[in-house]
């Protein structure tokens, strides 16, 4: 893995970070992406094309800057993106819950849906390291 932009070549794994003012960089949506090609000053991957020397975006509208992976930065964003899926799966089980619970006469009646839910949630929970 390389440490410098100036350093990488194509078929680099790559971090493409959001760059907001308003984002943190630990709550960023990160993408992992590989380099495509280098020029003399840029760094293409795929529509998106970074400056060697800043790593920003060359467009006028690009919200992403380009960081070179580490493992542990990897990592680190396979483990946020999995939390991200995880979270919206949780949402779309608790929607049809309360759609179903909703359909209950009572909200005794509920209780099975809710117990089904809680428990492929809990399936599905990652275990903590």
């Amino acid at each position: 893995m390389t440490t410098s932009l100036s350093d990488l070549k194509p078929g680099d794994t790559v971090i493409l970070r959001y760059a907001s003012l308003c984002i943190p960089d630990h709550l960023a949506p990160d993408r992992i992406a590989t380099v495509d090609r280098i020029t003399k000053t840029q760094i293409i991957v795929g529509t998106h094309r970074f400056r060697i020397s800043d790593a920003r975006g060359l467009s006028s509208n690009s919200s992403y800057r380009i960081i070179p992976a580490t493992p542990d930065q990897l990592a680190e964003v396979e483990r946020r993106q999995q939390i991200k899926r995880d979270q919206e799966r949780a949402y779309q089980l608790a929607v049809k819950v309360g759609n179903r619970a909703r359909s209950c006469i009572t909200a005794v009646d509920a209780i099975p849906h809710l117990e089904a839910a809680l428990a492929a949630l809990n399936q599905n929970e990652p275990s903590d390291p």
